[in-house]
Parts: structure tokens; sequence; C-alpha cells
């Protein structure tokens, strides 16, 4: 439930954000089409469009969606340098921390565990599931306090 109220919020900050671009006035590359093009694409999982169309977004306002778009909806087969890199260049941000949530929950579940105890410090706030993952990563290191926090 607290997944789809994620997505859910995130769809509707994402539209308000189209709908923003749609009406600012600029000269910048993408136009108005090429955003709702983009926002279509991740909404079908049209990958391959959406990549096509990430290059006309450079110093356009709405520059990080379409590879946020493309890349939370691979997370679970993404590049990881392509992942702390958009992490590195948008730390600060709903789409950093949605994108760090959506992956360390993709590590966990693969059970990829040095990548995961590397990102895991970074996340904000609680996360039951995150949690859960972290709790396992330690249980993988034979940690001898993991089963008594875990209760």
């Amino acid at each position: 439930m607290a997944l789809t109220c994620i997505k859910t919020v995130r769809w509707t900050l994402g539209m308000a954000l189209v709908a923003l671009a749609c009406t600012v006035t600029r000269a910048q590359p993408a136009s108005d089409s090429d955003v709702l093009a983009a926002r279509e694409a991740a909404q079908r999982g049209q990958w391959r469009a959406l990549d096509a169309l990430r290059p006309r977004f450079a110093g356009h306002p709405l520059e990080a969606y379409p590879t946020y778009w493309l890349l939370s909806g691979t997370v679970d087969r993404a590049d990881p340098a392509e992942v702390r890199a958009f992490l590195e260049r948008y730390p600060k941000g709903p789409l950093a921390e949605s994108l760090r949530r959506e992956w360390l929950r993709a590590l966990g579940a693969a059970g990829s565990w040095d990548a995961f105890r590397a990102e895991y410090p970074r996340v904000v706030g609680e996360d039951a599931e995150i949690t859960c993952y972290a709790l396992q990563e330690r249980s993988a290191r034979k940690d001898p306090e993991v089963a008594a926090e875990a209760r």
C-alpha cells in the first residue's frame, strides 16, 4: 500500500511538473511535446524511446526526469555506475531519494550486499522493506546482534 501511495504521489508530482513546464516560456532544446512524449514512454515501458529523447533535455528545467524514469523503470538491471552518477548529480531532491530507495530494494532482493552496504547509510528516513534488507545483509555477514535487533 505504501508503494502504491509513493508511486501515486510521484506520478502526481511528475504531472504537476509537466504542467508547470508547459506554462514556462523558454528557449530550451526540449519542447513541451518532448516532455509529454518522454513521460508517456516511461509509463508504457518504452525504454529505447525514452533513452532516445534524453539528449534533448540537456539544460532543460526537467532535465533529470527522463534519466530518472529510465533508471527507475529498469532499476533491477540498471548499470550501478549510472545509478550512482545520477545520485551524485542530483543529490538533494525527491528524485534522488526515490531512486535510492528503489535501487536499495532491488539490491536487497538480488542479494547484492556490497553495493547495498555502500548505499544504505545515505537513505533518508525509515523504510520497513529496506530495513529488513539491512538486517538480512547483517545476517549474511554473521553479525551476532542482528537476531536480537530483528525481534
